[in-house]
Parts: C-alpha cells; structure tokens; sequence
C-alpha cells in the first residue's frame, strides 16, 4: 500500500458490518482486537483518527469510522432496521511484511463474526 509520511510501511483494508445504531462502533471494534490478541487500545490500536500515532519503529493499527453501505429495510417499517456501518482498518509498520501480517490478524478477527454482540 506504499508508505505513510514518515516512510512506514502501510497495509488497510475496510469492513462493513450490519449491526444495531450504536455510538461505540469503533470502540466495538477496538474491544473485539483486544480480546482476540491483536493488540492493545491506546497503546498499538487507535480508535480515533484524531490520535496521535507514534512514529517509532512499532507496528500500529488505526480504526476510523467510513460512511458504510446503505442500510436494510424491512415490510412495514419507515425507518431502516439494519444500519451497516463500515470501518477503515490501517496498520502501519517497518517493513511490509509487519504491516500484512497485522493486518490479516485483525481482518480474521473482525472476519467471522457472526451473530454477537460487540461491547465497547
């Protein structure tokens, strides 16, 4: 994916959700990372684009909130039932390789959910 401003090594991807309206989206998300090993908040994943990421040499994920797809309808409802919110998923790091490699754990771990609940 090239490289970010201070010559790291940049690996994204996007995910769309359909899920409940919530305010905590991106700290869902956050929280699901933590617990399946991918990092820690705050400290190598960001739940804000307002943060200030570290320029190190460390590997660093970032979440920031897109405009996701438009939501489901269901009969008889004027209001959408299903919002699908959507997520930028950006890891930086040394090499390439880092970047990938964090990258694919944090899409296995946001990949298979189904059916649950995230908290932030």
């Amino acid at each position: 994916m090239g490289l970010d401003e201070n010559k790291k090594a940049r690996s994204v991807f996007n995910i769309t959700t359909m899920k409940r309206p919530s305010s905590t989206f991106v700290d869902e998300i956050a929280k699901r990372l933590e617990d399946q090993g991918v990092g820690l908040k705050n400290t190598d994943i960001f739940a804000t684009p307002m943060a200030d990421i570290p320029t190190d040499e460390g590997t660093y994920l970032s979440i920031t909130e897109t405009s996701g797809a438009p939501s489901a309808d269901t009969h008889n409802e004027q209001a959408p039932a299903y919002p699908k919110p959507s997520a930028q998923i950006l890891v930086r790091a040394k090499t390439s390789e880092l970047a990938e490699a964090k990258a694919r754990l944090a899409y296995d771990a946001l990949a298979g959910v189904r059916n649950v609940d995230l908290l932030p």
